[in-house]
């Protein structure tokens, strides 16, 4: 992902392009563990599929098999995963963001409302921010980011980008006194697309606490949760 400035005539142009290929760790070889993820005949067919590990919060992309019903992960470490899905239109998760289990519990209002203020002065390049998720635990927040732009952009050869760039983030805050700070951010998916419109977001429980060992552990079939569209 390279470097963006923002110019004085709104426009954005990039030093490379700005699909997410450097998002995710790269396989390796020394670990047996994986998921076989099998997905309903009616679950949407993703483009774009992720393992995000609960200890360290990585990113692992997945090869997506036999049409979209299938997605394939191969050489994860032992751990718990929670997934995340993507297509051009919507995404769909099961991402923990803070705390064990059982242990979130929500702060009131105004905390919410300083998060979602820190979250609109990260990455300007985009013009459009959307704060689907928060969770409390311990002076921590967790927090699912939508986030695009639909001002014009131009690639690193002077082309025009014809859609929009999206950004879906994980992002991890943790109260000092009375404010919040970011202390992590992962970019779980990067994508130039199409729609200039935010994507549907689908919560999607059955997507997460997936538990690996040294072997490849098969889940679902994943039944389509309610299409109905979530903010």
């Amino acid at each position: 992902m390279g470097f963006i400035t923002l110019m004085p005539c709104q426009r954005a142009v990039a030093q490379g392009e700005y699909t997410g290929k450097y998002l995710y760790v790269g396989p390796d070889t020394r670990e047996s563990g994986g998921i076989d993820l099998q997905l309903g005949r009616a679950f949407p067919k993703p483009s774009i599929a992720v393992a995000v590990s609960r200890r360290l919060h990585e990113a692992y992309r997945g090869q997506i098999m036999d049409g979209g019903g299938v997605i394939r992960f191969r050489h994860l470490p032992t751990g718990v995963y929670d997934i995340l899905l993507v297509n051009d239109r919507a995404f769909f998760e099961g991402i923990r963001l803070v705390g064990r289990s059982g242990s979130v519990a929500a702060e009131d209002d105004s905390d919410a409302a300083l998060i979602r203020a820190e979250v609109e002065k990260i990455e300007g390049f985009f013009d459009h921010k959307q704060v689907h998720r928060i969770e409390f635990s311990d002076g921590k927040a967790g927090v699912l980011v939508q986030q695009w732009r639909t001002g014009e952009t131009l690639k690193q050869s002077g082309e025009v980008v014809s859609g929009s760039v999206h950004s879906v983030d994980f992002m991890i805050f943790e109260k000092r006194l009375t404010a919040w700070q970011l202390t992590k951010r992962r970019q779980l998916y990067r994508e130039e697309l199409r729609y200039r419109e935010s994507l549907a977001h689908h919560p999607t429980p059955a997507l997460g606490n997936v538990r690996v060992t040294g072997r490849v552990k098969v889940v679902g079939p994943i039944r389509a949760p309610n299409h109905g569209r979530m903010e």
